[in-house]
């Protein structure tokens, strides 16, 4: 009989779902709050609404939110912002919840109780593999597809100020709950600091043959299909090798560090692109 004491430290389903949630939750909160206030204390939200000339209209509404961001405003404050955002924020909760909970979870669960139901180790390992990667990478690149219609920069702005906070408070709370009520470690959670320098080695290997293919998977499907927003497939490759990496080494700081590293590499992209057309 599996035992399912909490010294076992097995994620629970209950806490795989109060974990995506409370992201869930926070990040509509904070969305609409963010919608409010620039509807309601942004008077000229309506007026800045068209933000590019008539003859760039069709080439704005092609562009990711953030993407329209860097393109329209490049000062300081929001450069910073969009940083935070998209290399700090975004890595910590996205591989903690899809890699760390949802993968991890689904890998423990699988092993456990289909050979219960009368599955061999081999098949066991197979649909094993197939759930806790697939499942956890088809939900991650969903999760992508973003609206393309044009925003005000003022617009834009607070929102991705309100989904950087969602983002680092999901995160904080994630890890608070499962250490101070879960009485979990960092160490079961993914983070063995003890590892640090050879998860930042192994993270700048995996870095160097992941992200080039991925990135220009990337260009090929944005020349290819200019009007639409095709991120959700690479990312779907990407998280399959972020998840596989996680399995093989049940720890999330290398997963934190690469996709930081292909975020990071695609926002010095975008700023590169916005100053060219200038």
């Amino acid at each position: 009989m599996i035992n399912r004491d909490i010294n076992t430290k097995r994620l629970r389903i209950s806490d795989v779902l109060l974990l995506i949630l409370l992201h869930s939750v926070l990040t509509i909160l904070f969305f609409f709050t963010s919608t409010f206030i620039a509807d309601n204390v942004l008077n000229n939200t309506s007026a800045s609404v068209t933000v590019t000339l008539n003859s760039e209209r069709d080439q704005s509404y092609k562009q990711h939110p953030i993407t329209q961001l860097i393109s329209n405003d490049k000062n300081i404050l929001t450069l910073l912002i969009v940083f935070i955002c998209v290399v700090i924020a975004a890595p910590l909760i996205e591989e903690f919840l899809y890699r760390g909970i949802l993968t991890g979870w689904l890998a423990d669960s699988t092993t456990i109780y289909l050979p219960q139901l009368g599955f061999s180790n081999k098949m066991t390992k197979i649909i094993s593999v197939i759930l806790s990667l697939g499942f956890p990478s088809l939900y991650f690149a969903c999760l992508h597809f973003t609206s393309t219609s044009e925003r005000s920069n003022e617009l834009l702005f607070i929102s991705i100020c309100a989904v950087t906070l969602s983002n680092l408070i999901s995160f904080v709370l994630g890890v608070f709950y499962l250490t101070k009520i879960r009485n979990f470690t960092l160490e079961q959670i993914g983070f063995q600091i003890n590892r640090l320098r050879f998860d930042i080695l192994l993270s700048l290997a995996a870095a160097v043959l992941i992200i080039p293919p991925i990135l220009i998977l990337t260009g090929i499907l944005r020349s290819i299909f200019p009007t639409f927003v095709i991120d959700p497939l690479p990312l779907f490759f990407f998280a399959i090798v972020l998840g596989g990496i996680f399995l093989k080494t049940r720890r999330l700081l290398p997963c934190i560090f690469i996709h930081a590293i292909l975020n990071s590499t695609s926002f010095i992209i975008l700023i590169l692109a916005a100053d060219g057309k200038n």
